[in-house]
């Protein structure tokens, strides 16, 4: 996901980087990697966000008089960083859930996997979430 996605869905304003800029996670300021997003909620946490290896920092407006420390790190400012942070990593983590069902689910012997899957798109995600149900109320035999 973009930040430019990311600043539509959400508000905000980008005052350092670019919107192209591809964002596939959160973390914190000390674990951060170039692809990841981070906040800050006052001036010594944003100097120590803008130090980090994140890609993105989310900020309150006016936090600091300047962004230059790091001209790499693009900024978001928003007057709620955290709840701008956690409504990032529930889209970022929507954006990057699995589909299909995994190799090594184990089915019951009894499943008719023609019938257990649709060849309807529309249904599919509605059985893989069935499936998904039942598999883990089964035992692996």
């Amino acid at each position: 996901m973009t930040l430019g996605t990311l600043i539509e869905a959400l508000g905000g304003k980008l005052a350092q980087g670019k919107a192209k800029m591809a964002v596939d996670g959160v973390n914190s300021s000390e674990s951060a990697s170039p692809t990841e997003l981070v906040f800050a909620e006052d001036a010594a946490a944003a100097r120590q966000a803008l130090a980090s290896k994140a890609g993105a920092v989310v900020l309150k407006p006016g936090c600091l008089d300047g962004y230059s420390s790091n001209v790499s790190i693009a900024v978001i400012e928003f007057n709620q960083p955290r709840l701008w942070f956690a409504r990032a990593a529930k889209l970022l983590n929507t954006a990057r859930l699995a589909t299909g069902v995994h190799e090594s689910a184990v089915l019951g012997p009894n499943v008719n996997w023609a019938q257990a899957w649709p060849s309807d798109p529309a249904q599919s995600l509605v059985t893989t979430r069935s499936l998904a149900r039942t598999a883990a109320l089964l035992p692996a035999w």
